[in-house]
């Protein structure tokens, strides 16, 4: 009785809550319910759409909007606003299509990067084919909510008590009937909540991942040992085996934790991990993939260069006939360079300019216009350091630069006026802002800037009392006011969230920085690295690239950030006093802690920039010398610029040899005309110290023999491992190791027995520690720490050693594609050849009966020539004859058995008194381009270079 009172009562209480006394039946209850979350849905999309619509423009109804927001164009933008890093190209188009989703996954993605919890995130299909709208409108507002709490933003503002028009509460009644709404009303517990359980899931999965990626192959070991131990037995493991199992585990873990650590490295350590240097190991099968297309693609550069130069002599050769005909036939060209001018010695200079670093730093400290030459001269020499070969070799001249300046400089104790004046200092400018690396971070800061044209960041009262009331007021008195408060208050979160985007994208973008840049700032310093690498992307982006457009307005905030990003990084890096500070920045105590905050942040990304391995390491120079020569290095120089070059070389003649600059000289020609300069040879990597080079391999070497000692003996540290007894079963193991090792394609072990090993070995120890590399103090600790070293390469580099393996081997692949194509070439330059050869040759016997050419048998098929020297005096094509005093009996027979090649012999009388001196006609026209005036045939005489050509023309090449 008391329940069917209760339930009478709760009936009456629904009928008045619901604004009526009379009965209302459960579809009419089913109406009303819909009806009133129809209604709150809508003001949800309002609030939505008003936020979205203070960042872009809107259209008016929510149908447009719902069709609109499908194409991600909206969220997109919005997206750009906070994270502009997280945005690329938005595709933009009237009609619908799949690459919008592009817009809507750059929305996701930038959730992620300013941490939004993954709870409120949508599937791309909710928006696209409007599967789950509501679901948008919800992650929308957990945005808004999540940025108004870091002050990027301002928040919702409520639409409660809106009208809306019938005909949308009827199309959204239709739309909402089988979707779930999500609650609105607990985004914010839900924020807090969400982001405190994803970011212990990312923890979680990065501590999983770590422990993956660390024990992958030993736990491989384990799980085998765990699974023949079950097969054999075919029962389950009992607790003891877990126990030992599980110790294991933990024993594999310490010891990659003193390795990775390099806390104590041992013997032990390292035995651990003795299966990844061996041939079974997948590392080591990498490696000597590796290895071997190293050698491959270095054996086929060799016989690509050998075709390359033999293919620029056939065109060289192809170049001076034509040259001839055209001067036989009296034929003019107009040509833009003289092609008789020798360019060669031009490119020696410009090759040894770039593999001398030396030279040419003392040429750049005799230049006045440093600057202008640094970006005219310096990095069009180095192709604007677009290859690993000209990284290589641009920041070796970077640093000889900054020794010099250091040494000249070396009574100035000021250390941030030397980097500031440092010439060296000034080419990495120039390089950064050219670099694509610079490129992008350009593009991004100005992103960050652009979005200042909507925005107030001036946050000093009495400025914002005197911009709304036209009066000035001292601060106290502009505070009293609530709309200058206000203002004042929104600004300063503005300001915020400007400064975190600036200092997350240069967070974010450590790995962006060019290597050769990191490393500079390593050796000289970071101090200048915002005011001349951040801060002219951010105050003038115009200068750097004319795509670009900023205002005054905008120009002046920019101004503004600047100088303050300036004044809290000189404050809280030096540990200045916070209260000794000017007027105009006490506006600023309410961010204090936000501004200290983020000066520590931007401290850390200098460490995180200046952790960098050493130019070495990076570049790999055993192997790059043979990977960068796929293609020639290319330089492109006007003419007037490689005048100037000469002119300086000139100026400064001390600084070269005599041989370099004998037949150097200007070139006369139109100033806009580029020169191109290969060069080919890889002589660069001869600037390396060789005597480091044999250091390096002698440690290889040394690793590579302790490690098949420390698989087979016993010791606790490399000094009992080479001084203690050895015993029968090492013996044999070794015996075993050699035969396994010393296949005929590795040849790894080089010592026939234990006892020659452990000999070399502590004659290698010696004399690396007479280098000081090692010390017999330490037991020769130091060589256990650089196998340390190699295991964590080989573990934590795996993957960039998989893509060079691919990389290597498109790479030959791409080297064997262009052999055949010179091959091809070469076979239709021959051709070429030989048919314009055979066309310009006279195939006609002439000599005469009663000559010497009958008498000696010298007939050939293009025709043989006697002429007496005293003939050939006459017509200046001889010029001289050595020791043979009387010239009467003295004769020349030329003969040519194949088109426009050509024998040479000299007779006295009938007899022969020289060797035959064969020559092809282009090689005499050689001597003619090169301005060689006389050629001689040794101890016998000499011909004048243009003369003979013109009786070799008039003789065998077609003259009407």
């Amino acid at each position: 009785m008391e329940k069917k009172e209760e339930l009478k009562k709760n009936i009456i209480n629904v009928h008045q809550r619901l604004g009526t006394d009379t009965c209302i039946t459960a579809e009419e209850m089913d109406t009303q319910r819909l009806n009133t979350i129809t209604y709150d849905y809508l003001c949800r999309l309002e609030e939505a759409k008003n936020w979205i619509g203070e960042i872009t423009v809107l259209p008016e109804s929510f149908e447009e909007f719902e069709e609109e927001m499908r194409k991600g164009v909206f969220l997109a933008e919005v997206a750009k606003h906070y994270s502009p890093v997280s945005v690329g190209s938005i595709f933009i188009d009237n009609t619908l299509q799949y690459r919008h989703t592009d817009n809507i996954n750059f929305f996701l993605k930038s959730l992620k990067d300013i941490g939004l919890p993954k709870y409120f995130y949508f599937e791309v299909i909710d928006l696209y084919e409007k599967k789950n709208f509501p679901k948008v409108v919800y992650c929308i507002h957990a945005l808004a909510h999540y940025l108004r709490d870091k002050g990027m933003t301002g928040g919702i503002v409520s639409a409660a008590g809106k009208v809306f028009k019938s005909e949308d509460i009827e199309r959204m009644d239709s739309e909402l009937l089988n979707v779930k709404m999500p609650r609105f009303d607990n985004i914010q517990k839900d924020i807090a909540s969400h982001k405190d359980s994803d970011e212990e899931e990312d923890l979680e999965v990065v501590k999983n991942k770590i422990r993956t990626e660390l024990l992958e192959e030993e736990n491989l070991i384990i799980e085998n040992i765990q699974r023949d131990e079950e097969q054999s037995k075919n029962i389950n493991l009992s607790f003891n085996d877990k126990i030992c199992l599980k110790f294991k585990s933990f024993l594999y873990a310490k010891a990659f934790d003193d390795i990775y650590y390099h806390t104590n490295v041992s013997v032990y350590d390292i035995r651990k991990f003795m299966f990844i240097f061996f041939r079974k190991s997948q590392e080591m099968v990498k490696e000597k993939s590796i290895d071997d297309f190293h050698t491959k693609i270095n054996d086929k550069l060799k016989e690509i260069y050998r075709k390359e130069v033999y293919l620029e002599d056939i065109e060289s050769r192809i170049r001076l006939m034509i040259k001839n005909k055209l001067d036989l036939y009296k034929i003019t060209y107009k040509k833009s360079v003289d092609e008789n001018f020798n360019l060669k010695p031009i490119q020696s200079l410009l090759q040894y300019l770039q593999t001398n670093p030396d030279v040419l730093s003392n040429l750049l400290f005799k230049v006045e216009d440093k600057e202008n030459f640094i970006s005219t001269v310096i990095l069009p020499l180095f192709n604007n350091v677009y290859g690993k070969k000209e990284e290589f070799l641009f920041i070796k001249l970077v640093m000889e630069v900054h020794l010099q300046y250091r040494l000249s400089n070396i009574e100035n104790v000021d250390m941030s006026l030397q980097t500031f004046n440092d010439v060296s200092y000034r080419m990495m400018v120039n390089y950064f802002r050219i670099s694509k690396e610079g490129e992008y971070f350009k593009q991004a800061l100005f992103s960050i800037v652009k979005n200042l044209e909507n925005v107030e960041i001036e946050c000093n009262p009495t400025e914002i009392y005197k911009q709304l009331f036209n009066t000035v007021k001292s601060l106290d008195e502009a505070l009293e006011n609530k709309r200058v408060m206000e203002l004042y208050q929104t600004r300063l979160s503005v300001l915020r969230g400007v400064l975190k985007s600036i200092f997350d994208f240069i967070q974010n973008n450590v790995n962006n920085i060019p290597f050769i840049l990191r490393y500079y700032l390593k050796e000289t310093g970071t101090e200048f690295f915002l005011k001349d690498f951040i801060y002219p992307f951010i105050l003038a982006g115009d200068v750097f690239d004319s795509r670009f457009k900023i205002s005054s307005a905008v120009r002046n905030k920019a101004y503004k950030l600047i100088n303050l990003i300036s004044w809290f990084i000189s404050k809280f890096s030096a540990e200045n006093d916070i209260n000794v500070i000017s007027e105009d920045m006490t506006v600023y105590l309410p961010i204090y802690d936000f501004l200290k905050e983020t000066c520590n942040k931007y401290c850390n990304t200098l460490e995180l920039i200046t952790k960098v391995q050493s130019l070495e390491y990076y570049f790999q120079l055993e192997s790059l010398d043979e990977l960068v020569r796929v293609q020639k290095s290319m330089i492109y120089l006007p003419v007037r610029v490689v005048n100037g070059i000469i002119s300086v070389v000139f100026e400064n003649q001390d600084l070269f040899t005599s041989d370099l600059l004998a037949d150097l000289e200007s070139i006369s020609e139109d100033e806009n005309v580029i020169l191109t300069f290969s060069f080919l040879n890889s002589d660069w990597v001869n600037q390396v110290d060789g005597r480091e080079l044999a250091v390096d391999n002698y440690i290889k070497k040394t690793k590579k023999n302790l490690l098949v000692l420390i698989k087979i003996c016993k010791g606790r540290n490399v000094l009992e491992l080479i001084l203690g007894n050895t015993t029968e079963e090492e013996r044999m193991l070794y015996e075993q190791e050699v035969q396994m090792l010393n296949v005929p394609s590795e040849n790894y072990i080089e010592f026939d027995n234990i006892e020659d090993l452990k000999d070399g070995l502590r004659e290698d120890l010696k004399f690396l520690e007479e280098k000081g590399i090692v010390s017999k103090s330490n037991l020769y600790s130091e060589i256990l720490g650089l196998l340390a070293q190699d295991i964590i390469s080989l573990r934590f580099f795996s993957l960039e050693r998989s893509r060079e393996l691919k990389l290597n081997e498109l790479t030959y692949n791409n080297l064997l594609t262009k052999e055949d194509y010179l091959d091809a070439k070469i076979i239709e330059y021959d051709d070429y050849i030989d048919s314009y050869c055979s066309r310009m040759a006279i195939k006609k016997v002439r000599y005469d009966s009663n000559s010497l050419i009958v008498k000696l048998s010298k007939e050939s098929i293009y025709g043989s020539y006697c002429f007496t020297a005293t003939e050939l005096l006459k017509r200046k094509v001889l010029d001289q004859m050595f020791e043979i005093p009387d010239l009467r009996d003295v004769y020349f027979i030329i003969t040519s058995d194949k088109p426009l090649m050509f024998g040479l012999e000299v007779y006295i009388n009938d007899l022969l008194i020289s060797s035959p001196y064969n020559f092809r006609f282009e090689d005499v026209l050689a001597l003619k381009k090169f301005k060689n005036n006389s050629f001689a045939i040794p101890d016998i005489c000499s011909f004048n270079t243009e003369n003979f050509i013109q009786l070799l023309n008039e003789k065998y090449l077609i003259s009407n």
